[in-house]
């Protein structure tokens, strides 16, 4: 994923942070979702692994929630705060999913349902930097227009 602000006719310099900042996100999340995929999941070590990269996309999230949101993208903070909220939830769902004795299918669903919420979100922030209007799924849509601002 991608984050473009060009043609957005604002060289701004917080909107210039925010993009440097969006864009490491960006990568930051791409790396640690193939640490994700590397992952050896016959070995001993693979929950203990799993839950360290997890904890790293939590921070990630974390921090990109706290970045300064320009105004002409004021949409994408909430959406920035709801993906890291989506993303915590998920990070200690699955916590105790893989630290319990025994699996518990159910919460490692809603685990991995918070987890897609989160990433659904940051997708959003994609399309709303990109220019792209955004519908969410209950059907609001988020349309972000620097020239309406």
């Amino acid at each position: 994923m991608v984050f473009s602000l060009t043609g957005c006719g604002n060289t701004d310099a917080k909107l210039t942070k925010y993009e440097a900042a969006a864009s490491d996100f960006c990568t930051a999340i791409e790396t640690k979702g193939t640490e994700l995929t590397k992952i050896d999941l016959t070995s001993d070590t693979s929950s203990q692994d799993v839950l360290a990269v997890l904890d790293n996309i939590g921070t990630s999230f974390q921090a990109f929630s706290e970045v300064d949101v320009p105004s002409d993208y004021s949409s994408v903070e909430k959406l920035a705060d709801d993906a890291n909220t989506y993303m915590q939830k998920s990070v200690k769902a699955y916590h105790q999913v893989l630290e319990a004795d025994t699996y518990d299918a159910a919460a490692a669903a809603k685990a991995y349902d918070s987890y897609q919420k989160a990433m659904n979100r940051v997708g959003y922030i994609a399309d709303i930097l990109a220019g792209v209007p955004v519908e969410l799924a209950d059907g609001d849509k988020i349309v972000q227009d620097s020239s309406t601002n």
